[in-house]
């Protein structure tokens, strides 16, 4: 059965991505609005906080979809599921399949380097940044969590 992003995870996205209605530039340098959406801002002027949760709803489906085939056969809990959906909301499936941090969870979603591992993605547009140190915290910290 196929897993989907809890509220926990909705949450903890929308704490690090924060709210913005007016399109910016990410520090990766992406035009961004909204909670994180980088999809045809161009297009976008402003957004209602209703219409931002949308949208991050509907960018959330994929990367469930890409993460339920990556991880066919990994026995997983909603949390470390939720949190592998906040990682890769973030830096992207892509980037997570061909990850270490991927091939650790694959392997063994138990195993003791997936902290050390997590915690080298705290970079954006070559330099560390203080907000993604503690987002990886706080998805090391729900990975490792037992379900309520």
């Amino acid at each position: 059965m196929n897993k989907r992003a809890s509220t926990t995870c909705i949450k903890l996205i929308k704490e690090f991505e924060g709210f913005r209605a007016v399109k910016y530039v990410c520090p990766a340098g992406k035009l961004t609005i909204g909670y994180g959406h980088t999809r045809w801002v161009d297009e976008l002027s402003t957004v209602t906080e209703p219409f931002a949760s949308y949208l991050l709803q509907a960018d959330i489906i994929p990367i469930e979809n890409h993460l339920n085939i990556l991880l066919k056969g990994v026995e997983l809990t909603q949390n470390q599921y939720d949190a592998i959906v906040s990682f890769s909301f973030n830096v992207g499936t892509t980037a997570f399949a061909f990850s270490t941090l991927f091939r650790l969870i694959s392997k063994d979603p138990q195993d003791k380097n997936i902290p050390l591992e997590w915690r080298k993605w705290i970079h954006a547009g070559g330099k560390q940044m203080l907000g993604l140190i503690k987002r990886r915290e706080k998805e090391i910290e729900l990975y490792f969590k037992k379900d309520d």
